[in-house]
């Protein structure tokens, strides 16, 4: 981000609140437009610098990712001289999240915090569960149909099985102890998520991705105070959404997910998230190495069949 843009945007935020303090029927947009067009075309500039040409679908995306940003920003009343824009790599960040097919109805969202190194604000677009299953469902090798996931309790039993035909395991029952708390985190001892998957013969098989409390408790500790109030108010849903982090994880989902060439290295915008960093020791942003770790190991209740507006379309 060069100096030039940077006054841009304070000449566009000067015309902004000069035309909010007009009567309602003078007001104008075109100073709010002109700065989100004034970011596409920094996008398509920082694209192009590295040999990549936007299409419409991705410049479509990026607008929307910078008009939620720039809402966000607003609805904060912070200004865009506050943000940083350049020493947190928001035109990067903006570029990569739109070329991997993913929109705000995804559940992206501009995390907003202050620096205390530059004394200015920093925006990471970070990733909720529901991105994570969206780009499974649109990288995955064979075809996803559905996930089913839920917690574990004390007193639960999980019925589950090795198919040694296709290396993959199987849950077929869960009896679950109704007689606790299963919003609890006392009582809850593990978690699993299933991707139903569809082979090249039609048959469904099952990916099983289990975690253990240890693992649970991991991303409890690894979590903000913030957090830890979500946590307390709606355990069952941190639970699983920890588990869906760790089938994005899992070697034998990794190994299996397809992503075009010019796609791969946009994938550090998810590896870069807090969510990431408690699964080191299953983290691979190369897939090739993914490949040559294979292991199997599939986990999750309520099921979610996988349709998207694109999809329909």
């Amino acid at each position: 981000m060069n100096n030039d843009f940077n006054k841009y945007i304070n000449a566009t935020e000067k015309a902004t609140n000069q035309v909010a303090t007009k009567p309602q029927n003078e007001v104008a947009h075109k100073p709010k437009q002109s700065l989100i067009d004034q970011f596409l075309n920094q996008v398509v500039s920082y694209a192009e610098k590295s040999g990549e040409n936007l299409d419409s679908k991705t410049k479509s995306l990026a607008v929307e990712i910078i008009t939620a940003t720039n809402k966000s920003i607003m609805g904060n009343s912070y200004n865009w001289s506050d943000i940083d824009v350049a020493g947190c790599g928001l035109i990067s960040q903006i570029k990569r999240w739109a070329k991997l097919g993913v929109t705000m109805e995804d559940k992206l969202y501009p995390d907003i915090r202050r620096n205390g190194k530059t004394n200015k604000f920093d925006i990471m677009i970070k990733p909720q569960y529901q991105t994570v299953e969206k780009l499974v469902v649109n990288y995955f090798s064979l075809e996803v149909l559905r996930f089913k996931e839920d917690v574990i309790c004390i007193g639960d039993e999980v019925f589950e099985e090795e198919d040694f035909s296709t290396g993959l395991s199987k849950i077929t029952g869960h009896k679950r102890n109704n007689e606790v708390d299963r919003n609890n985190l006392d009582n809850i001892t593990g978690a699993y998520k299933i991707m139903y998957v569809k082979d090249h013969r039609g048959e469904i098989n099952q990916y099983v991705i289990r975690i253990d409390k240890n693992r649970i408790m991991r991303a409890y500790n690894a979590s903000s105070s913030k957090e830890k109030t979500v946590w307390k108010q709606d355990t069952r849903k941190m639970v699983l959404k920890t588990v869906t982090w760790e089938m994005w994880n899992d070697k034998n989902v990794r190994a299996f997910m397809k992503f075009p060439d010019d796609i791969i290295q946009d994938l550090s915008v998810i590896e870069d998230t807090n969510e990431m960093d408690w699964n080191a020791e299953t983290k691979f942003s190369n897939v090739n190495q993914a490949q040559e770790n294979v292991q199997v190991n599939v986990a999750s209740e309520d099921v979610i069949d996988m349709k998207y507006e694109d999809d329909e379309e």
